[in-house]
């Protein structure tokens, strides 16, 4: 499964190479990733470390925050204090408060959008998609101008609105997928589960 983080926003355009390969550093690992999306998920406040850990033990384990065994949550907490935050907070992405116990994103995190695609070697992503999508479209216009049957049975308006609906039905299926891989969105991170 080939994986895409596209981080995308305000602060994009101001980043160089260097942090940009450190963001995808920091967001290679699916823990990290979970945090990002559980923090991105609140309100702005201070996130205590040990509710994040429940929360992540949750996800990973696949059941409610209330279920979750102290052996559990104890292994994320730790894994997230000597290691994940540590390595987030240097990237800039979160700050601890004063006492150390609890996480918030910092500014500039909080402005980012990372959506996370996958795509198995069977699918198709949404970039071959459009462009094979506008390349059947233009040789079906093509093809209607030269007069090639049955494409001559449409009028150049048909052939318009025919081309609208296509790219609209495909735009708003797409943008519905990508709510779906946005970090921070309702539920469980995506991809978290697959990993």
């Amino acid at each position: 499964m080939q994986e895409v983080i596209q981080p995308t926003g305000a602060t994009e355009s101001n980043r160089g190479t260097e942090e940009i390969d450190e963001l995808f550093d920091i967001m290679s690992n699916s823990r990290r990733r979970a945090v990002f999306h559980y923090l991105k998920q609140g309100d702005g406040t201070d996130v205590e470390i040990s509710r994040l850990s429940r929360e992540l033990a949750a996800w990973e384990c696949g059941i409610e925050p209330e279920q979750v065994s102290y052996d559990d949550r104890h292994s994320i907490h730790t894994s997230l204090r000597q290691f994940h935050l540590p390595k987030m907070e240097d990237g800039g992405i979160i700050e601890f408060n004063d006492q150390g116990t609890s996480v918030a994103l910092t500014d500039e995190a909080d402005r980012m959008d990372i959506y996370v695609e996958a795509v198995s070697e069977d699918e198709v992503r949404w970039s071959t998609y459009f462009v094979s999508l506008s390349a059947v479209l233009a040789l079906a216009t093509g093809a209607a101008i030269l007069g090639i049957r049955p494409l001559t049975a449409l009028s150049a308006q048909g052939l318009v609105v025919l081309e609208s609906i296509a790219f609209t039905v495909s735009s708003l299926v797409f943008w519905s997928s990508q709510q779906d891989d946005l970090l921070g969105s309702e539920g469980v991170p995506p991809l978290f589960s697959e990993e």
